[in-house]
């Protein structure tokens, strides 16, 4: 009897042990398929990315039958070895069902996706396929969601190293895919809507500044408005912030905090955007546009000229009212320095940026471009947040909510400790052309504790008190000698943070101190001559419900973009 037992445990062995080998192999040949699906995807070979999502699944579908016999379940409770086979399993069941039940329909889906698909035809978009997608798209999403907390749900605790690595492992691809799961799926959804598919919409359309930084980019110089009707858009009136009045107090309701860090948010147009929360900003743009043209529009959209630079690899050169040729090595040089120097008048200068933006929209409008090159610059803008969108309907504001387009800071740390670092000019002038910023944040011994090094410089030339224009250098009008740049500088802790110490250069400085949307935050001033480099310093403590991932940092979008360093806890 003794024998037999011996027996049966040893092939129960062999059994569970060279079913599991199996599975991994299983497991393994998806990681090459899953880097064809993205290469496909990147090439716009829709074709291609079918085929590879099938043969992904037939992989996936293996490796969960594998782990999925009697033998397998009983093995699963012994001693050391079950913790393991259980993890292993459920990796195996979650990966079957992702791409079995969510990423599996969009095979058949993808076919219908070639390239031209959507472009305009006659002048109007097609966005028939995008309604069509939008069911599958909004399913995989909602699967990739289960996903993501069935392999949070893991416990690896008693699993050996090669087991919790691979947990983490698949765990981080996951939650890459499914970002672009949903990003797909809010295009699908978002898209045909704004488009005017069911009714003709308005946005207004900012055109943010960033030689004159602001929280969420830059300086919303040039306005216009864009009409959509059918999948067809156009620009209709524009406008520059200059001919908008200062409000004697702010044309909407504001939160304390944000009153008293931007006091100017809600009454002049070029200020609106100092504020870091993009809907906050948008409604205020909005209102004093009602205010002054008559006209409640839709929602608004923003662009700065990097995300121009991005569509004109797609749409190629473009040329404007003065005659200048706009392409995308040029556009921001141009735009930001080039302009001021060429065209004095500030009128011109309005005039221009308005320009490069309507003949940009209206190489979309036609289709003349490259549209594989077009869905790249859209993504780039859009994670470098380049682009913002806000939305007065409430269901497709929802859609929006935490997209990169969104333009808002998260209410909550679930999907980590974000901290949140945002600039605004305090000079008047156009001298952020030469700004540069980098983050480096320190994890402190406590959880929810971290301390955020801010080194702002100035690459502005020595002589930039000359040899620039009194418009670009500000003239020394707000009490800053020509040349040099003085800079708000602004640091939002994770949510429930309180701010516990500041610094500039490593001497303590005075700061005003907020609780601005549930976050602590500390802003300091910095002055900076040509060449002078600065550091703001803020110790940040009592992060509510601490994420136990690595802390991450957002940015003004500059000109450049901003260097980010995140550093390992510090001893206690």
């Amino acid at each position: 009897m003794v024998i037999l037992f011996l027996v049966a445990l040893v092939a129960a062995t062999v059994w569970v042990g060279a079913r599991s080998l199996l599975a991994k192999n299983e497991l393994e040949a998806t990681v090459p398929l899953a880097e064809k699906v993205k290469a496909a995807l990147i090439a716009g070979d829709q074709s291609a990315t079918g085929a590879s999502i099938v043969e992904l699944a037939n992989h996936a579908r293996a490796a969960s039958a594998l782990t999925s016999d009697p033998i397998y379940a009983i093995a699963q409770s012994v001693p050391f070895v079950g913790p393991n086979l259980t993890a292993f399993r459920q990796v195996t069941v979650t990966i079957d069902h992702i791409i079995g039940t969510g990423l599996l329909p969009l095979a058949s889906l993808a076919v219908t996706f070639e390239a031209g698909t959507l472009g305009p035809v006659d002048g109007a978009f097609q966005v028939q396929p995008l309604i069509d997608a939008a069911p599958t798209l909004e399913t995989a999403d909602r699967i990739m969601r289960e996903a993501q907390r069935d392999l949070a749900a893991i416990d690896t605790s008693a699993t050996i190293g090669a087991v919790t690595d691979a947990v983490a492992r698949v765990d981080s691809v996951v939650n890459n895919a499914a970002v672009s799961v949903a990003t797909a799926s809010n295009v699908a959804t978002l898209l045909p809507a704004m488009l005017g598919t069911t009714e003709d919409r308005t946005y207004l359309l900012m055109f943010q500044n960033n030689a004159e930084v602001r929280a969420t980019g830059g300086l919303p110089g040039a306005l216009a408005i864009v009409n959509t009707s059918k999948g067809r858009f156009s620009l209709g009136e524009q406008s520059s912030a200059t001919k908008f009045p200062h409000y004697p107090a702010p044309v909407l309701p504001l939160d304390r905090a944000t009153a008293s860090l931007h006091p100017e948010v809600g009454q002049f147009m070029q200020d609106v955007n100092e504020t870091p929360d993009f809907p906050t900003a948008a409604a205020l743009a909005r209102e004093m546009w009602r205010r002054e043209k008559g006209v409640s529009v839709d929602g608004v959209i923003s662009i700065d000229p990097v995300a121009l630079s991005y569509i004109l690899k797609a749409t190629g050169p473009v040329t404007v009212s003065t005659g200048d040729v706009l392409d995308s090595k040029t556009v921001v040089d141009f735009l930001l320095s080039g302009v001021y120097a060429k065209y004095p008048d500030p009128v011109t200068q309005d005039s221009v940026f308005a320009d490069a933006a309507q003949a940009v929209f209206s190489a979309i409008a036609t289709g003349s471009l490259d549209q594989g090159e077009l869905r790249d610059a859209l993504a780039k803008a859009s994670s470098e947040r380049r682009i913002l969108i806000w939305n007065t309907r409430e269901a497709e504001q929802k859609v929006l909510a935490g997209t990169h387009f969104a333009g808002t800071l998260p209410k909550t740390n679930a999907g980590g400790d974000l901290i949140g670092v945002y600039l605004n000019d305090a000079s008047g002038a156009k001298m952020d052309y030469y700004l540069d910023a980098a983050t480096t944040v320190t994890s402190g011994a406590d959880p929810g504790s971290y301390r955020a090094d801010v080194a702002v410089s100035s690459s502005a030339p020595a002589d930039a008190a000359t040899s620039l224009s009194a418009y670009v250098t500000g003239g020394g009008v707000y009490g800053v000698p020509p040349g040099s740049v003085r800079t708000r500088v602004l640091v939002y802790g994770p949510v429930g943070s309180h701010v516990t110490a500041t610094r500039l250069n490593g001497v303590p400085v005075e700061a005003q101190v907020e609780q601005d949307f549930g976050r602590g935050v500390a802003q300091v001033i910095v002055q900076l001559a040509p060449g002078e480099v600065a550091t703001v310093s803020v110790d940040l403590e009592g992060a509510s419900s601490p994420s136990s991932g690595e802390a991450a940092v957002r940015m003004t979008p500059l000109i450049r973009e901003g260097k980010v360093i995140i550093n390992a806890p510090t001893e206690p």
